[in-house]
């Protein structure tokens, strides 16, 4: 949808330091901490649908990357 793809674009845009900074924190390996931000950019792809605006973006993001990054390691 087009609302789904907005959010992505904001995300990207304006949430990739942080999703970069949490991936960083789970992951040395540059190659595999690669791995996990496109695995956790997936992920917010995936439930963006469910995002029905109760927290900020920020902390949606947040939170999905905190998820995939520990089920990474």
């Amino acid at each position: 949808s087009r609302r789904k793809d907005a959010l992505f674009a904001e995300v990207t845009a304006s949430h990739s330091g942080l999703i970069s900074r949490i991936a960083l924190s789970y992951e040395a390996d540059p190659g595999l901490r690669r791995d996990l931000v496109q695995d956790i950019l997936l992920a917010i792809w995936m439930a963006l649908d469910s995002w029905r605006g109760d927290s900020s973006l920020r902390t949606f993001v947040a939170a999905i990357a905190q998820k995939r990054s520990i089920s990474h390691v």
